[in-house]
């Protein structure tokens, strides 16, 4: 209950009870517990570890134990890494040299209109209005839905599939819907072909 009346994430929630469940102990815990718990996340090699760690007993003093939380470690910063953009030229470039045509969609659904990984796998055929030249966003991020205008070239690409608008957008031949892996080697494939020297990801969510 106080997960949810703090707003939390599910994906939060699991983590901060991951991180508590084996070390603490409403019962047992003490300054020395404390003491111990400090030295865990002063070990961890990992500072996205440490981080995780450190919140977990900070949660777990001012939510659990309704009391001030005492720094007597800094938190550490994050080593979260600044993405990598590609410019206009390298991303028509991508486009350009990309043969496979439901490839080339694929990229135009990324760069064009800016969808995520999950959004591009879970696009319907019927989520495109070619007529008001949208795409209806489903599953956004935060579990929001959003239209998106659709770029001219995309559109023009689209209406090459006049016979095949049913279900999925991105399908294997096995019928299969793309699987996450499979849309980031396409991408990576690309980046290749133009001789990109970069290590292109796409955001998940």
């Amino acid at each position: 209950m106080v997960f949810r009346n703090k707003g939390f994430s599910l994906h939060e929630r699991e983590a901060y009870v991951k991180q508590l469940k084996d070390e603490l102990s409403l019962r047992k815990y003490s300054s020395q517990t404390r003491k111990s718990y400090v030295y865990i996340i002063e070990s961890c090699k990992s500072k996205s570890t440490m981080r995780s760690f450190y919140f977990a007993l900070k949660f777990f003093h001012e939510n659990i134990l309704n009391e001030k939380f005492v720094e007597i470690i800094p938190l550490p910063k994050s080593n979260h890494k600044l993405p990598i953009v590609l410019s206009r030229k390298e991303i028509k470039e991508m486009i350009t040299v990309t043969n496979n045509i439901n490839h080339k969609l694929l990229l135009m659904f990324l760069y064009y209109a800016g969808l995520r990984l999950n959004e591009v796998r879970n696009l319907l055929w019927t989520d495109i209005d070619l007529d008001r030249e949208i795409i209806h966003v489903k599953i956004a991020k935060g579990d929001k839905h959003r239209i998106v205008f659709l770029h001219p070239k995309l559109r023009e690409l689209l209406c090459y599939f006049e016979d095949n608008r049913k279900g999925f957008i991105f399908i294997s031949q096995r019928g299969k819907r793309y699987d996450k892996r499979t849309i980031q080697q396409i991408v990576t494939n690309s980046t290749k072909k133009t001789g990109i020297d970069k290590k292109v990801t796409i955001l998940l969510n």
